[in-house]
């Protein structure tokens, strides 16, 4: 018997008996209209609930962790459940792979989740209880080599950019100027200043003619992806951006030293502000003259 029959037959046997009406029906299912002319649609479902939301953090990482444990419970996973792949979980939270892959790495090394590679590879749930100290460790062991990474990359980029300054033919320089114009491209997203922003560290490196500083700089940069997702998606972010890499392409094309380290001083300000801001702590206490005198965090928390 479908649903629209049994809706009938209740209605049918109700007044051949007298012994009521069809007033006792949930009013979703009364029927209103002449029955052979009017079936009943099926209750639309609701589309299923994605196992993370969007992250709307400076500090990426560790709000991918709070929202793949959040999912974890809201999904009711238990040890030995397959998570979302990569690509699904990074496009859910609206963050890149290789800061997703920086909390998934805090979090199996937490023995929290297990991460297998190969076609019979996943994100699994490892254990039913979640370790709260082992992660809390984590993150510090994490944050300390975010901030290790920007203090090398001052010196290296720094060393870098003179010499490309020293080096570079016209050419490059227009080269240069190249990608700090994509920057004033109308309507421009946040993926869209992250792949410019590449470009102009990119071209700077090749300015210096030299393969091995390409290469270090282009390995600094891998260490720095999961901080650059701190860029944001608005015109004045491209504008700002645009603004930093125009002021050194100037001081480069001037060949002035001095005016060039303001510039690049200027320039890496801009992701470490942001650091120490979601760290809650001041510029100072991360990069400043004492900065490198505090050692690397005790993993017993």
């Amino acid at each position: 018997m479908t649903r629209f029959e049994a809706i009938g037959s209740t209605r049918r046997t109700s007044a051949q008996t007298g012994s009521g009406s069809i007033s006792h029906l949930p009013a979703k299912t009364r029927p209103t209209t002449d029955h052979a002319t009017a079936p009943i649609d099926p209750a639309p479902q609701p589309p299923p609930k994605p196992f993370a939301q969007p992250i709307r953090s400076i500090r990426t990482f560790e709000s991918a962790i709070e929202n793949i444990i959040a999912g974890i419970e809201r999904t009711r996973l238990r040890s030995g459940d397959r998570l979302p792949n990569e690509g699904d979980l990074s496009q859910q939270l609206g963050i890149s792979k290789p800061t997703l892959r920086q909390a998934l790495r805090v979090l199996e090394r937490s023995g929290l989740l297990s991460v297998k590679q190969g076609k019979a590879g996943g994100i699994f749930l490892r254990s039913d209880y979640l370790p709260t100290e082992a992660i809390s460790s984590n993150i510090a062991t994490e944050e300390h080599s975010v901030l290790e990474t920007l203090r090398a990359r001052r010196i290296i980029e720094t060393a870098i950019t003179h010499e490309a300054m020293k080096a570079a033919t016209a050419d490059d320089v227009h080269e240069i100027e190249r990608t700090v114009d994509l920057l004033l491209v109308i309507g421009i997203g946040s993926a869209q200043v992250l792949r410019a922003d590449m470009m102009f560290h990119r071209a700077v490196a090749r300015a210096a003619h030299n393969h091995v500083l390409e290469e270090t700089l282009q390995f600094v940069y891998r260490h720095l992806a999961p901080v650059r997702d701190a860029y944001q998606e608005s015109v004045e972010e491209a504008a700002l951006v645009h603004r930093i890499h125009r002021r050194q392409l100037d001081a480069m094309a001037a060949r002035d030293p001095a005016q060039l380290d303001r510039a690049l001083d200027f320039h890496f300000h801009f992701l470490e502000d942001r650091v120490a801001q979601s760290l809650g702590k001041s510029w100072a206490d991360l990069f400043g003259a004492n900065s490198h005198r505090r050692g690397r965090p005790r993993s017993g928390g």
